[in-house]
């Protein structure tokens, strides 16, 4: 079962938020700050949100989207560990729609949702399988993604690995 893109609405997200506001207290005191657990089998990249780390990024908007996607799958392929980037919304003059490279798909939430949307349904559709990381700055997304079985780095410290 997947949870259609663009199925949540704000409603949703903030009922959900409210049914489990226990267990983000539970995660928050677990939390590690080595971030070197994340290198699992699977990392989920909200890639507005690791853009917005950078300084000036908001100026040309479509060179940051390409000089991340690069920097991204080099990481990947150095840790030899699959990567997803998802970005919010159609893609910039220059890059494709979607895109699959070794180590690295490019994704672009469909028109009318967000990003956060597809991350979700991502974690959804992969955590039973294998073990997910989603790198988000975003609180209500990352708290989505532990109650699915995900593990959070925050997009700062995710940029600084870069």
């Amino acid at each position: 079962m997947t949870i259609p893109v663009g199925a949540a609405t704000p409603a949703v997200h903030a009922t959900t938020i409210l049914l489990l506001q226990h267990v983000a207290q539970e995660c928050h005191e677990k939390e590690r700050t080595d971030w070197n657990w994340y290198n699992q089998r699977m990392v989920i990249v909200d890639g507005n949100n690791v853009m917005g780390q950078r300084v000036g990024w908001h100026r040309n908007k479509a060179a940051a989207q390409r000089q991340l996607i690069d920097e991204v799958e080099r990481f990947a392929r150095s840790r030899n560990e699959p990567h997803i980037l998802v970005f919010d919304s159609k893609p910039k003059q220059g890059i494709p729609g979607e895109e699959s490279r070794p180590m690295l798909i490019i994704q672009f939430a469909a028109r009318g949702a967000s990003a956060d949307e597809l991350i979700l349904e991502l974690v959804y559709r992969h955590c039973a399988d294998s073990e997910v990381s989603v790198v988000t700055s975003d609180r209500a997304l990352a708290l989505q993604s532990r109650v699915l079985g995900a593990k959070v780095m925050p997009s700062g410290v995710f940029r600084r690995k870069l």
